[in-house]
This record gives structure tokens, sequence and C-alpha cells, in this order.
């Protein structure tokens, strides 16, 4: 089923069958951790195949769960998820949260710089990012900003 979100091409999400366009954000809402893993990993796993440049920002599993997971889930691109001109795995807080200060107007330019170079390549960037610290840090607002999962 396709969902038209924008002009932008066509992006197929890697789950359920469902398809929208280039540009989109969502925010995902899970009722178990299977739907939680099959959403995460058939929408990342479409981004590798499809040539993207995936980016992952974890806090519910670590790297190493993921890649396990990853690899049983899809064998034959089991080395993917560690190259790191395919995929970036970082924590969330790694990526947000650096320094032990959350800035959100910072996270600004990390996404453009991610966008130019995914253009530079003819690529588009396609990612997660857990949220669940935000709630660690009383950092509900910027949550309300959505910037969960993009697909640029």
């Amino acid at each position: 089923m396709h969902v038209q979100t924008s002009a932008q091409e066509r992006l197929s999400l890697g789950f359920g069958g469902y398809s929208c366009n280039w540009g989109v954000h969502m925010c995902c809402l899970y009722e178990s951790d299977a739907e939680r893993d099959d959403f995460l990993h058939g929408f990342l796993h479409q981004g590798d195949v499809d040539g993207d440049l995936v980016r992952y920002y974890h806090s519910a599993q670590t790297a190493d769960a993921f890649l396990r997971e990853y690899a049983q889930r899809f064998p034959a691109e089991a080395d993917h998820p560690s190259d790191p001109a395919r995929f970036t795995l970082l924590t969330a807080e790694q990526r947000c949260y650096p320094n032990g200060r959350f800035e959100p107007l910072g996270q600004d330019p990390k996404l453009r710089a991610m966008r130019d170079q995914a253009r530079a390549e003819g690529r588009h960037v396609r990612g997660v990012g857990e949220m669940d610290w935000v709630h660690i840090h009383r950092l509900g607002a910027y949550a309300a900003l959505g910037r969960v999962t993009f697909a640029a």
C-alpha cells in the first residue's frame, strides 16, 4: 500500500508492503518488541539493499544485539552493518547528547551534513533514532518535535 506523502520519489518502507515518498518523518509506537523489531530491521535492511546511507541511533538494544539480529534475519547482508560506508551505529546519546548536554539546535547541522553527503553520493539517508533517552533526560519538548525516524 502506498501513502502519498510528498512529490518526491517512492520510498519502500521495508515492512508490511508499505511505501510512501522520500522526505517523510514517522513516529512509530509498538505493541510488542517483536513488532518493533520487524519494523526496525525491515526499514533499515530495505535502505541497505537500496544503497541508502543507513543510520541507526539505538538505545533499546545494544549495537551487538542489533548486529546479531540483523545477521540472523539477513544472512546474505550480515556484514553490511559493520561497513561504515553503509551503516552508522551509535547510541542515541552519542548522536544527540555527546557532551553530556543536549543542544536541540545542534542537531540541524548534523542532519544537513548527512543529507549533503548522501546527495553528493547520489544516495538517500534512511535512519532510525530511538527516543527513550529523551525521557531519561526530561527532554519531552524535543520529543514533541518528532525527529525520530527519517528518510531524506
